[in-house]
């Protein structure tokens, strides 16, 4: 638990470090980025689950986006890490709900291995996608942006409040964690002592949510008002529209073209 805590502050902290670096697509309009991984999402989603060959393709956008804009690949690995414990559980039961065999009459691989693999692969997709977006832009560009593409006011809030929540959260248990290990003397927690400690961070960090929420109210944010946030009005340029474009007709043919079949059946003629 220490070591989550710890990886949610490096995480989110690096990501504004990122957001900070010049390069071209760092000065892209933010709403480009919003709409590219919005299409980008909704492919990955869209497509069935025991369709593992068009998620290979779709792979290649968060690496080249990754290499483009200078995005190590380690800070993209810690993220998924971070949100894999919650889908490795789901993904792992398809391997025992569904044991229909891929190949008539052999009985390994089954479908439900390439459920799992699939599940597992639009986790790692998905979350590198977000995460290259709050890369790219960070959480004020984020949120500029959406403000820009006519996003309710209290939508935009609601994110960013849950951002800084979160980071609230996890200060607050490495504070517990750290008070425990000082004056346990190296013993191992238990499970009636985790349940103690629990409790006590959700109230600790409830008290804490509530003077944050307080001190926000005497500096006028409301939660409906705009004033608290950067709304994003310039015009879009071409480079911006030129990307946008180009990025999100890749999304649409590697979705609902041909594809990594089609790929791979060529690849299958060149062979001798």
């Amino acid at each position: 638990m220490s070591q989550c805590t710890s990886n949610l502050w490096s995480a989110a902290l690096h990501a504004d470090d990122l957001a900070r670096r010049d390069t071209w697509l760092h000065r892209l309009d933010p709403r480009t980025h919003v709409t590219i991984t919005v299409a980008y999402l909704l492919a990955v989603l869209s497509l069935p689950l025991h369709d593992l060959s068009r998620l290979i393709l779709l792979a290649a956008y968060p690496i080249w986006t990754a290499l483009a804009g200078g995005v190590p690949f380690a800070y993209l690995a810690r993220r998924v890490a971070i949100a894999a414990p919650w889908i490795v559980l789901v993904a792992v039961s398809w391997i025992w709900l569904d044991r229909r065999p891929l190949v008539p009459g052999h009985p390994w691989p089954t479908a439900g291995c390439l459920a799992a693999a699939s599940l597992l692969a639009r986790l790692a997709l998905t979350v590198a996608a977000a995460s290259l977006l709050l890369a790219l832009t960070g959480l004020s560009g984020l949120t500029s942006g959406l403000l820009g593409m006519r996003v309710p006011p209290l939508c935009v809030a609601q994110l960013w409040i849950l951002h800084r929540y979160a980071l609230v959260l996890s200060d607050e248990a490495a504070r517990l964690l750290r008070a425990r290990a000082l004056r346990s003397a190296g013993r191992r927690l238990t499970w009636r002592q985790a349940g103690t400690l629990l409790g006590q961070l959700c109230v600790r960090a409830f008290d804490r949510a509530e003077r944050v929420h307080r001190a926000m109210e005497m500096r006028g944010f409301d939660g409906h008002s705009l004033r608290a946030f950067e709304i994003c009005t310039r015009r879009l340029r071409a480079t911006d529209l030129a990307y946008a474009s180009a990025m999100i007709l890749w999304i649409l043919w590697a979705r609902f073209g041909d594809g990594a079949a089609g790929l791979g059946r060529r690849l299958m003629q060149l062979a001798p």
